[in-house]
Order: C-alpha cells, then sequence, then structure tokens
C-alpha cells in the first residue's frame, strides 16, 4: 500500500530562503520515515521575484539529488487581484506535475518566508489518514512588543463569516480531494482565508489540534 503524501507548494518570490526551507523540509520527511512522503513544489512567481538570483546549483541539488522527497519547481505569474491563488491552483492542474505525484492526500502551503517546524511531523501523524477534515493546528508568530515567540492557537469558536481574521496558510492542512472537487484555492490575496470560508460554507468538517506546524514569517520577522 502506497503511503499518503503530502503536497507541500511554496509560491516563492524571495528565493533567499529557500535553502533554509528545504533543511526543515528534510528534517520533517527523516521524522515522517514510513508514516508519509513529502512532494516540494516551488512556483516561481515571475511578475515578484526579488532581484536576486535563484541559485541554479541549490536547485539542482534539491530536484536530482534527494530520491526521498520529490522536489518540483516551475514558473508562473500572478496578478493583483489573485496574487497567491492562480500560483497555487496552477500547481495543482499541472498535468506533467500531478501526474508524478503517488497518492497526495493532503495540501499545506509552505509559504516563502515560513519554515516547517520541528514538530510538524506531529501534526502530519494526527490528520494523514483523515482525508474528511480541513486540519488546524498551532503556530508560533513574533510579538513585536516584547520580541518573544507567541503560540497562536484556533479556538472551537469558529466564526465562519470572519475566516479571514483568524486563519492562516502555516496552521491549514487542507485535505487534497475536497479541496480539488470544490475547483481548488479561491480567487484573491488572502487565500488561506477565502478557501477555509469557501469549504466551511460547504459542510466540510474540522479537526483542530494545539500541535505546531511552523514559524509563521520565520525569516521576514523572526530574523530581519
Amino acid at each position: 500500500m502506497n503511503k499518503p503524501t503530502i503536497l507541500l507548494i511554496t509560491r516563492c518570490s524571495r528565493v533567499t530562503y529557500l535553502p533554509e526551507i528545504w533543511k526543515s523540509i528534510k528534517k520533517q520527511s527523516k521524522e515522517l520515515n514510513n508514516i508519509a512522503s513529502l512532494v516540494w513544489v516551488i512556483a516561481f512567481d515571475t511578475n515578484k521575484l526579488q532581484s536576486s538570483k535563484i541559485d541554479r546549483v541549490f536547485m539542482n541539488n534539491v530536484i536530482f539529488n534527494h530520491n526521498d522527497i520529490k522536489a518540483y519547481y516551475m514558473y508562473s505569474s500572478s496578478d493583483n487581484e489573485r496574487y497567491g491563488s492562480n500560483i497555487a491552483n496552477v500547481v495543482l492542474h499541472n498535468e506533467s506535475i500531478v501526474n508524478e505525484f503517488n497518492n497526495v492526500t493532503h495540501v499545506y502551503l509552505l509559504d516563502d518566508d515560513n519554515m516547517l517546524h520541528p514538530d510538524f511531523h506531529k501534526f502530519v501523524k494526527l490528520c494523514v489518514t483523515d482525508k474528511e477534515h480541513l486540519c488546524f493546528c498551532a503556530q508560533k508568530r513574533l510579538n513585536k512588543n516584547t520580541n518573544t515567540q507567541d503560540i497562536v492557537t484556533i479556538t472551537d469558536e469558529i466564526n465562519k463569516v470572519n475566516a479571514l481574521g483568524w486563519v492562516d496558510s502555516a496552521q491549514i492542512i487542507f485535505p487534497f480531494e475536497i479541496l480539488m472537487k470544490s475547483g481548488g484555492f479561491s480567487d484573491g490575496y488572502c487565500i488561506d482565508g477565502l478557501t477555509v470560508q469557501k469549504l466551511l460554507k460547504k459542510g466540510v468538517p474540522i479537526s483542530i489540534t494545539s500541535e505546531l506546524c511552523a514559524y509563521y514569517n520565520y525569516f521576514t520577522e523572526l530574523l530581519e
């Protein structure tokens, strides 16, 4: 029986952080071992790429030298009204890539300034056999007033109307089949909240855990 596969999508305009993100992915792949496989797709945003050059040596090492994790990259372009959503959906609907996926069960948006938390594998183990629920976890965010890290959790008092205000992609693993049947990610800048709103309105159930999944804005807030 094939292992469940988590599809990690990184919509990338900030290329500097990719090597560190990759390190966190490799660590989590080892932790998951026989539980689940990880596939990483980097979708370079050609309209918003920084002036820094893509490290071709790094990309070649990622794509060709790590058989334990499948990794791909592609190029797409965003627009101001649909920034984020169109790039993520291009990945989901790219047949040449999707045909390579092996038993994808869930999708996780790994933003180009986030990094997987060391406990990401614990969250995956809790939700990987559940293909029906939106799975939510906690995240670590910087408290700029005290320069400390606060753990932010989602309570069970979820307001369907205000999903944009309380949810971030760093906290969500989407069930792949349900996401695809609903048409993929919703159009707009805040695709995490918009997509959650859409799925909740369709009656998709949720599960919540206090496990940590990612460092939110790790590079842009915690390090800079």
